[in-house]
């Protein structure tokens, strides 16, 4: 009966496991199609598919060219997905296999609202590429659909490209024109696309960095600003720069140096870098900023938007003094010879973002600042011979240096009769606690005196003893 007994119960886990795994597979069965298709990658139709339905288009119109690096814009699509897509002819093919990164692109007809976007690779053939604009959803409500491009990025290739000519400054990615304006618009259940050339502006030379400015004094810690600017000059000119449209990356970044303490002090170095971020800024020429510290003998400084090379350096030099009656503090702020020489040929200074510079210098020191990078210009609205511009603009993405443009030296210059008080009081000091100090020091002094006298009254005594 025993035996018996237990076998049931062994048939009755047995069925009671095989129950759990057919509702275990039946449950996998369910979930794991969405799981397919939440994981599976869409499938893109190929370059040369999507471009030879245009019946006019001819492959024989893009060969390779091996030591040609351009990235040239041929074509735009909009898909049943409500995606944007890029084609681009690269003569290099696939030697380099070259990638474009970014595009700055405006989504109506004028450039006013124009940003960077950034592209991803789809396929490739030969010498054709075809990419997707992340972040742009196409608006079929709209009847018309503008995409004006100004131009398009790649990697900087170094001894392809060419470098800044300041050694103190880097290139990202290099700007390559397209100046090209899509339209696109629905005619039955085709969409049909428009191009026109359109007008661009290329920089000529340019350099970007940060000046700082002093913060005032604080107990235990200081804190600055850094105003960050990219100086520049155009193929264009320029008689009064409006506004200015400007793109660049930030990071936080800390950096401390100090003592683990205990019995043994192990020093140490720690760095740590935030996440990179984009913005895009507009600067108007009238716009003003003003910044004050929030230290001890913190000075006002303040500068425009948008400056001409020698406002930029009225607005950066100052040497401000600070009577305090017991004493005064002087704060300069200078430009090197060398650094004036490198702004010397531009055209105009734009002053686009400004960020705290803290520091604590004792035992250990921290520093928390914001490292800018990247920077590109995108479009300048400017005045030339009484007629107003709007124009995209063609600008390498470009870093400086991590050292402030200018020089800062702070003095502080005590009064000399709180000297003399102090020396007083020192002197008062050493003769309670140590009078046989005291007394030694006025020996002296009697000595000096009568020395001093001496002097004074030793040619009397030779004429008294003469008469």
């Amino acid at each position: 009966m025993e035996n018996r007994q237990v076998k049931r119960e062994n048939v009755k886990i047995i069925s009671a496991l095989i129950i759990l795994m057919l509702i275990l597979s039946c449950l996998f069965s369910i979930v794991t199609p969405f799981n397919v298709l939440a994981e599976s990658e869409i499938e893109y139709t190929s370059v040369l598919e999507d471009l030879e339905k245009d019946e006019n288009f001819n492959i024989e119109e893009y060969p390779v060219i091996e030591e040609n690096y351009s990235l040239q814009v041929i074509q735009i699509a909009e898909s049943e997905d409500n995606e944007l897509f890029i084609y681009v002819y690269q003569p290099s093919g696939q030697v380099k296999d070259l990638r474009a990164k970014y595009i700055n692109m405006s989504l109506t007809d004028s450039v006013e609202d124009t940003s960077i976007y950034t592209l991803t690779f789809i396929n490739s053939e030969n010498t054709l590429f075809k990419y997707v604009v992340d972040d742009v959803m196409v608006n079929n409500s709209q009847e018309l659909r503008n995409y004006n491009i100004t131009s398009i990025y790649r990697k900087f290739i170094e001894g392809v490209d060419e470098n800044s000519d300041y050694i103190d400054q880097s290139i990202s990615y290099t700007a390559l024109p397209v100046a090209k304006l899509f339209v696109a618009h629905n005619e039955g259940n085709e969409v049909l696309y428009n191009m026109y050339e359109t007008e661009v502006l290329r920089i000529d030379d340019k350099y970007t960095g940060f000046v700082r400015y002093y913060g005032g004094f604080s107990l235990f810690e200081n804190h600055d600003c850094d105003s960050h600017f990219v100086a520049f000059s155009t193929d264009r000119k320029i008689d009064t720069l409006l506004s200015a449209k400007v793109h660049f990356n930030y990071q936080s970044f800390y950096d401390g140096y100090y003592l683990t303490g205990g019995i043994v002090n192990t020093p140490v170095h720690y760095q740590e870098y935030g996440t990179i971020l984009s913005k895009e800024v507009i600067l108007n020429y009238d716009e003003k900023i003003d910044y004050t510290g929030n230290g001890w003998w913190a000075p006002t400084y303040k500068w425009k938007r948008i400056q001409t090379v020698s406002e930029f350096f009225n607005s950066v030099e100052d040497n401000e003094i600070f009577d305090y009656t017991l004493f005064n503090v002087s704060v300069e702020s200078t430009i090197s010879k060398e650094n004036k020489e490198k702004l010397s040929g531009m055209d105009y200074v734009l002053r686009f973002y400004e960020t705290p510079y803290d520091y604590d210098l004792g035992v250990s020191y921290t520093i928390t600042k914001t490292i800018v990078s990247d920077v590109s210009i995108l479009e300048l609205t400017f005045e030339t011979e009484g007629k107003v511009y709007r124009i995209g603009v063609v600008d390498n993405m470009q870093s400086g240096p991590d050292e402030p443009f200018n020089d800062t030296n702070v003095n502080v210059n005590v009064s000399w009769w709180v000297w003399l008080i102090l020396a007083i009081i020192v002197l008062c000091i050493i003769g309670v606690f140590f009078p046989f100090v005291f007394t030694f020091l006025w020996f002296c002094i009697k000595c000096v005196f009568k020395g001093i006298w001496y002097l004074i009254s030793a040619p009397f005594s030779i004429f008294n003893d003469n008469g």
